[in-house]
């Protein structure tokens, strides 16, 4: 793959899937580290989050994991699907359910689980683009 051949849909696809990945990835990391999901899941049981477990793990293989897949551009419907299922569940359960609303003070709204919402739509609705590891390890052994 030559740089010079790559269209500005796909830099633009690629910037969209870093941007979305990096920041699943970094919420995800803390999910996992320290206490790990159990933690997580007293908090979201505390917040009567239906299946804590479940969802506490769920939640952090999703954004960790899958964050790591979108940087990559792989499996990017699937793991787009999920992350905007995940960041719906989140807007919707845990902050419009405590009546938060969407810009609220402090950053507690839940206008960023919103924006994350449709940038995860648009990767899934779209695809990684040209621009992915898959890609650049295809187009090495062809050389």
């Amino acid at each position: 793959m030559r740089i010079q051949s790559i269209a500005p849909r796909d830099w633009g696809l690629l910037i969209l899937r870093l941007g979305l990945g990096i920041t699943l990835i970094l919420h995800g990391y803390p999910k996992f580290a320290g206490a790990g999901p159990m933690a997580f899941a007293r908090y979201l049981r505390v917040h009567h989050f239906p299946a804590p477990l479940f969802s506490a793990w769920f939640m952090a293989l999703v954004e960790f994991v899958g964050g790591v897949a979108i940087v990559a551009g792989f499996q990017t419907t699937y793991v787009g699907y999920l992350a905007a299922f995940e960041r719906l569940m989140i807007a919707w359960r845990l902050k419009m359910a405590a009546g938060v609303a969407f810009i609220a003070a402090r950053g507690v709204g839940w206008e960023f689980d919103f924006l994350l919402l449709c940038m995860a739509v648009a990767v899934a609705l779209l695809g990684a683009g040209a621009v992915t590891l898959e890609a650049v390890w295809r187009s090495r052994r062809t050389m």
